[in-house]
């Protein structure tokens, strides 16, 4: 039997442009796959217009329907009784995690605005035999904010609080297992005694892919045999590289891997998107 897959992007309105060339690239490198679309309520028309057979576009509001929304001048925020505030960034990470618990597929691949794929994704990628696979870099964390990440995901956990825990998960394509999800869950409700998604975000500031990460590797449980470590990264990131200078983006382009199936250029960067397009060429055959 096929193992189900799907990609799964959570996005707002300010990212339009970068998700329709998302989009665009799943549809040249594989119009068959699974594109789930999570958006705020009113930015339903907007992504309406690229919904298909296979991409669906979710109204995120309905998976955590305990958060509403506010706005303070242009900016969104999310509020729950008693008194827990969300910002956006916060927010889509809760909503990934609430969405991933509901799926029945094998694996999801979290997919940010900004990447575009070059080739399609295969099973191997996803999967070492029947295993999900999940990516880690060891290494010293890139800034003091990890160790607070690593913090709240080992307290959430249950785990003792050590600081950095010696990887880092966080990329732009990251695999998950839905099942590990629920398992992921189910720890953190039975470590705090707390809702879920109540004990993450009384921190103000957490990681769910470190959060994930450190419980597939540090929390022993039947959940460590469905999952496969690599260091391989699925989307080669621009982050590791300084694009202000042709010595770097000439080394990002020549470290266009195999096992890299698509690119990360961020949006926060400040490229025109002629710019950004030139950039992007430079990975595509001519």
């Amino acid at each position: 039997m096929k193992r189900r897959v799907c990609v799964v992007t959570v996005t707002y309105r300010g990212d339009i442009d970068l998700f329709e060339q998302l989009c665009q690239s799943m549809d040249e490198t594989m119009p068959e796959m699974e594109h789930h679309v999570l958006v705020d309520p009113s930015d339903l028309d907007l992504f309406g217009r690229s919904a298909g057979p296979n991409r669906l576009i979710i109204d995120a509001s309905t998976l955590l329907p305990q958060f509403h929304q506010f706005t303070i001048g242009a900016r969104r925020l999310w509020w729950r009784w008693p008194f827990y505030i969300a910002r956006g960034w916060t927010y889509q990470q809760l909503v990934k995690i609430a969405y991933a618990s509901e799926l029945d597929h094998d694996a999801i691949l979290l997919v940010d605005s900004d990447m575009v794929f070059l080739r399609a994704v295969e099973d191997g990628d996803v999967f070492e035999g029947d295993r999900v696979r999940l990516y880690l870099r060891p290494g010293q964390a890139d800034g003091p904010e990890f160790a607070k990440w690593h913090d709240v995901a080992s307290r959430a956990l249950g785990l003792p609080e050590t600081g950095y825990t010696g990887s880092d998960y966080i990329s732009t394509a990251v695999i998950w297992s839905p099942q590990v999800v629920r398992a992921m869950i189910a720890r953190i409700e039975a470590s705090t005694g707390r809702k879920w998604h109540d004990a993450l975000i009384a921190n103000f500031r957490f990681s769910e892919y470190i959060t994930y990460g450190i419980f597939c590797q540090h929390v022993s449980g039947l959940h460590t045999d469905l999952i496969a470590a690599t260091q391989k990264e699925l989307c080669h990131c621009s982050w590791h590289y300084d694009l202000k200078t042709e010595e770097g983006v000439a080394a990002f382009v020549a470290e266009l891997a195999p096992h890299h199936a698509g690119v990360l250029i961020q949006s926060n960067l400040g490229l025109t998107e002629v710019r950004r397009a030139e950039l992007l060429a430079r990975f595509r055959p001519s």
